[in-house]
């Protein structure tokens, strides 16, 4: 049987639900950075590397 596949993202790029991206932060915040990705691919079905560079870009933005 094939793996499940999600149907692509329908959030546009670089774009997270607000509760999501304050929890990435925080867990990019506490040194969390693989558990920050997890959580924004859970939430956008996006793929590793897409996910990879949106959390990179939160990253970027942090003071």
């Amino acid at each position: 049987m094939p793996a499940a596949r999600f149907p692509p993202a329908t959030l546009p790029a670089g774009t997270l639900p607000e509760d999501v991206e304050q929890q990435v932060r925080a867990l990019l915040a506490a040194g969390r950075k693989i558990d920050a990705i997890k959580l924004a691919r859970d939430a956008t079905h996006l793929g590793l590397k897409e996910t990879k560079d949106l959390v990179d870009a939160i990253e970027r933005q942090a003071p």
